[in-house]
Formats: C-alpha cells, sequence, structure tokens
C-alpha cells in the first residue's frame, strides 16, 4: 500500500477520534454554564453503587429490575404491566432530573450514561415513544440518574448538562444522546 494513502487514512482516524472524543468539541448550553461548574457528575454514583448498577442502562421499573438495551415492545409490556409498586425511597425532588406525574402508579429510575452505545440508542430510538405513550399521558414518572462509566470529561460536561437541564430536560436528553 502507499505510504501516502496510509499516513491520510490515519490522519482521517486521528482527527475523527479527536472531534468524537475530546470535551473541546462538545459545547453545553450557554445558560447552564455557571450551573456546571457547581455541580458533580458523581451525584447518583454511590446510589448506583447501593443498587447495584454493573451495566448500563439499567432502568428500576416499579421494583423490577430491567438490564441493558430492551426492545421497545419489552418495555411497552413492563410499562403497562408492572412488577410492585414504585420505588419512593429513591426519588429525592431536590436533586433528581424528572419527567412525567410524581402521582402516576408506574415510576421508571434510569441510570445511564450519555456516552453509552446502548444509552444512546435508547434514548434514540425508543425514548420518544416512551415519552409520548406514557410519561405525556401522566401513566409513568421518569427519572433520569446519569452516572459516570468511561470518566471521561466529554461524559462529566454531558452529565453535568443534563443535572442542570431541570427547565427543559427533554431536549436536553435528545442533545447530549445523539
Amino acid at each position: 500500500m502507499n505510504h501516502k494513502l496510509i499516513l491520510a487514512i490515519g490522519t482521517i482516524v486521528f482527527v475523527y477520534f479527536l472531534v468524537t472524543e475530546f470535551s473541546i468539541f462538545y459545547q453545553p448550553d450557554k445558560d447552564k454554564l455557571s450551573c456546571m461548574k457547581n455541580v458533580s457528575p458523581w451525584l447518583y454514583y454511590d446510589e448506583a453503587l447501593k443498587e447495584k448498577v454493573n451495566s448500563v442502562p439499567f432502568f428500576i421499573i416499579n421494583s423490577e429490575v430491567v438490564k441493558g438495551y430492551a426492545r421497545l415492545e419489552d418495555f411497552y409490556r413492563w410499562l403497562d404491566n408492572p412488577i410492585g409498586t414504585p420505588r419512593y425511597d429513591l426519588y429525592n425532588s431536590e436533586i433528581d432530573i424528572s419527567l412525567g406525574n410524581k402521582d402516576a402508579s408506574v415510576w421508571v429510575i434510569e441510570f445511564s450514561t450519555p456516552e453509552c452505545k446502548y444509552c444512546k440508542d435508547f434514548h434514540k430510538y425508543n425514548f420518544k415513544s416512551i415519552k409520548e405513550k406514557y410519561i405525556d399521558t401522566g401513566k409513568v414518572f421518569w427519572i433520569i440518574k446519569p452516572i459516570p462509566v468511561f470518566k471521561t470529561e466529554k461524559e462529566y460536561q454531558k452529565i453535568k448538562e443534563i443535572i442542570c437541564s431541570r427547565d427543559n430536560i427533554y431536549e436536553t436528553l435528545e442533545k447530549v444522546y445523539q
């Protein structure tokens, strides 16, 4: 193979890596910057350890644990026929990020990270439908607890942006999980 071609391919791969992995290319919303300076991306980490979160995405649907990426049909089944009662002990209205009606009979607690492929796929392909069918109709209360898994600066920034986005959480989730 031609050395110039190998060098060109290597340069393209290097530039792609820089653009996709380094935080200097991820720009959080400017109105969240002051909040982001004062918040820790580790806010929910101890709670995740206590709940034995060992993979992401990790969901607690009332009392049932769902690990990993699941098909939309499976989520519909779990949300229509939940096991147990909501885990009220895992909700703190002062620090938790949530969507929906907290008086709903079904609660979902999501532990995930914006840098996980399966978490991104869940938000890209499933979350909008779940939001429209269950959250927006008041049937489900959804709590998001982002946790650092890859421990990169880009991941920390995205987690902080989620934590600082109480007023427009859905739009922020769409942005950071893309």
